[in-house]
């Protein structure tokens, strides 16, 4: 009984959660909050469930029904939590990854959009640049053959198109100046926050594009920075390369 009470009461309090999350109703803090209680309840439920099914079999008692069924129903609420602590052994310890560790562009916007208790805004230092290069030797700057003023365009537009949500912008005065892009991403099911920095150099012969990806909780990413970094290179040298052949 104990178990299908507790696996009844998890599935609410999920969707309760990751609806208020999305929706700005329940700050960031409370909903992690709320998600590790249900995590430990389904956790509870399931070992009653299958201790359930165990004196059942042993005793021959009714209740089969009610602790299968909260077996059930506790799988795909505990198939989030396994599947991150799967990608714990296949992931870096970084929640900051840009692709200049050496003088990554800064979130200036994100210092008025994140709260008291989330990350800093300060790149972790060469610690994690060297995780970082260990774990990612792909990313680097994007370098491309259009001007600043083009390439900011670009850059800007392939933003938008990413879903993200841009926050500031800075646009290179001419050809020798450097723009700048901050954008928010949101993750799919939850819509938690993460900050992006986007800078746009000129070089001798066209200019370079450097990206940050930075979460705002957790001292792990799980890799979604690094993909995110990746998606958005991808994007926007497919959209240089017709008219400026953009290169790597």
């Amino acid at each position: 009984m104990w178990s299908h009470y507790l696996a009844r009461f998890t599935v609410p309090v999920v969707l309760i959660t990751a609806l208020g999350h999305r929706f700005a109703l329940i700050d960031t803090p409370t909903a992690l909050t709320l998600l590790a209680l249900v995590w430990a309840a389904a956790v509870l439920a399931l070992i009653l469930g299958l201790s359930a099914i165990r004196a059942i079999w042993r005793l021959g008692i009714a209740g089969t029904g009610r602790a299968f069924a909260a077996i059930v129903t506790t799988i795909p609420i505990l198939a989030i939590p396994l599947f991150y602590s799967a990608l714990l052994l296949r992931t870096p310890a970084l929640n900051d990854v840009t692709t200049d560790p050496s003088d990554p562009p800064l979130l200036v916007r994100a210092v008025g959009l994140r709260e008291p208790s989330a990350n800093s805004v300060v790149y972790p230092g060469q610690k994690a640049a060297a995780i970082q290069r260990e774990a990612y030797p792909d990313l680097g700057p994007l370098r491309l053959g259009l001007s600043t003023p083009d390439a900011y365009e670009a850059a800007l537009e392939t933003a938008r198109d990413q879903g993200w949500r841009i926050v500031a912008s800075q646009p290179p005065a001419n050809d020798g100046a450097t723009g700048r892009i901050e954008a928010v991403a949101q993750t799919l099911l939850m819509a938690f926050s993460d900050d992006v920095a986007i800078r746009i150099a000129p070089t001798g012969t066209g200019s370079q594009v450097d990206i940050r990806s930075a979460s705002r909780y957790g001292q792990r990413d799980f890799g979604a920075n690094a993909s995110r970094i990746r998606g958005f290179l991808l994007a926007l040298r497919e959209r240089a390369a017709p008219t400026a052949g953009g290169e790597k």
